[in-house]
């Protein structure tokens, strides 16, 4: 049995991305001692089993988010805890998510979406249109915040 728990501290900042990292938000400090503080208080239910931070991450429109997701990486390697990114992909098209890779909007899947919200059928698609959608969704046809990603990987190596 492991604890697991997703980590947005506080939500202001990494899930809607308002604010600046270390600040005051709520009327409350907020830098990596907060951070810990919130950490160890989730810790406290463990009772000495492992933990996996199954979800973190600060949406890259949030002030100085790359310090933020470097120090919950510190946090969670220094207090031996196993941790997975969120999000890997985004398909929108939306570049300020948590998203590490992006659609871009020309991309074909994200197309074929958008006309399937404006009301057409997926069986009014050709069977090359319904393809070449599936063949966008590589990882190749994505850009990538380098930043973001460097990050992770230095993580990942140690």
């Amino acid at each position: 049995t492991i604890l697991s728990f997703h980590f947005y501290e506080p939500g202001t900042y990494a899930v809607d991305g308002k604010g600046e990292y270390p600040s005051i938000i709520s009327g409350q400090r907020f830098n990596r001692k907060a951070l810990q503080g919130r950490l160890l208080e989730r810790l406290g239910h463990a009772q000495g089993r492992p933990v996996l931070v199954g979800e973190f991450g600060a949406m890259t429109r949030a002030g100085d988010h790359l310090t933020y997701d470097q120090d919950l990486l510190e946090l969670f390697e220094e207090n031996g805890l196993h941790w997975i990114y969120w999000h890997h992909r985004n398909i929108k098209g939306k570049t300020d998510t948590q998203a590490i890779y992006y659609a871009s909007t020309d991309n074909k899947f994200v197309k074929l979406v958008a006309r399937m919200r404006q009301g057409e059928s997926f069986s009014s698609f050709t069977e090359t249109e319904k393809r070449e959608a599936l063949e966008a969704l590589r990882l190749s046809d994505f850009a990538v915040k380098q930043d973001l990603r460097a990050l992770l990987i230095r993580y990942l190596d140690a």
